[in-house]
């Protein structure tokens, strides 16, 4: 080798072990800095009836926003001193069905958050049907309809609140097409409220151990996770990384409907099978109906 050569090498071998070092003490320093995040924040609401949220960030920078009646998760990353957080996104229908042997007409059954601006089209009849009417204000635990057509494919159109307030707009809906296998006949609808089915962000400063969420905080100090019995730890962390809709709802789910137990009817204990979208996308000027497929009002 020569003299210039075996120089350049040196050179060489001397930069490689530098930037080995430098990237292995910036995945230390990352991994510290993850582990100085992780822990439970108590976000407090004031004097809210409804209590406080629980903010409980993982090292695998998943977290979980726990609040009165329900929890949000989604991932993080820090950036300069500022934790982004962003939260996942569910769709905003799912549909689930499975055959039973003792029915011969296909019932679908209806569990709704929003249910005021949901439309239905079965086997494209090319006009949509109201779930609910329009003033709608009392709903009831369960709907349910049986239905003598072949519902192989379901169409389910959803309004924006805002379209409905004006002329101009309100009969644009997004529409969601599924294919349900032809031997089905027990079909379940679903769908979530916008805080689940759209993809929120916020951040927050990380400063002195503390997270400063909004300009106005006053920092929110950490717990460790050894504060807090390890079941609900595990509980958490296992619920950020399930999708609230696994792709078979089995007996016991809580979006499982309840059997009657007394008849036992095996039937009723089969799993249903997710029905992937075939369809999603705006539609303009769509024909509707006026005549509900459920009334729900309590005025007297």
């Amino acid at each position: 080798m020569k003299p210039l050569d075996n120089i350049l090498y040196k050179i060489f071998v001397i930069l490689g072990i530098y930037c080995g070092a430098v990237g292995h003490t910036n995945a230390q320093e990352n991994k510290k800095m993850n582990t100085n995040i992780a822990g439970v924040y108590n976000i407090t609401q004031g004097h809210s009836p409804e209590g406080g949220q629980q903010l409980f960030v993982f090292e695998d920078h998943s977290y979980a926003l726990a609040y009165f009646g329900g929890i949000n998760v989604g991932s993080w990353y820090l950036e300069d001193n500022v934790v982004y957080f962003k939260s996942s996104q569910e769709p905003e229908f799912v549909v689930y069905s499975k055959q039973r042997k003792d029915r011969k007409k296909r019932k679908i059954i209806f569990r709704l958050n929003d249910k005021k601006r949901v439309f239905i089209d079965i086997d494209n009849n090319q006009k949509f049907q109201p779930i609910f009417n329009s003033n709608a204000n009392c709903f009831g635990p369960n709907y349910s309809v049986d239905i003598k057509k072949s519902a192989t494919s379901i169409r389910l159109g959803k309004a924006e609140a805002k379209t409905l307030k004006t002329s101009k707009d309100q009969n644009n809906i997004r529409v969601f097409e599924y294919k349900i296998p032809e031997e089905h006949n027990d079909i379940i609808i679903m769908n979530l409220s916008e805080e689940y089915s759209t993809s929120n962000e916020f951040k927050a400063v990380l400063k002195n151990k503390q997270l400063f969420l909004g300009e106005d905080s006053r920092g929110v100090s950490k717990k460790e996770f050894s504060s807090i019995k390890n079941e609900e730890v595990d509980y958490i962390k296992s619920y950020c990384k399930v999708s609230l809709f696994p792709e078979i709802l089995e007996y016991g789910h809580e979006f499982f409907p309840i059997p009657n137990e007394e008849k036992h009817n095996p039937d009723d204990f089969i799993a249903f099978q997710k029905i992937n979208i075939t369809l999603n996308k705006d539609v303009f000027n769509f024909d509707k109906s006026e005549e509900p497929l459920f009334t729900a009002n309590c005025d007297k």
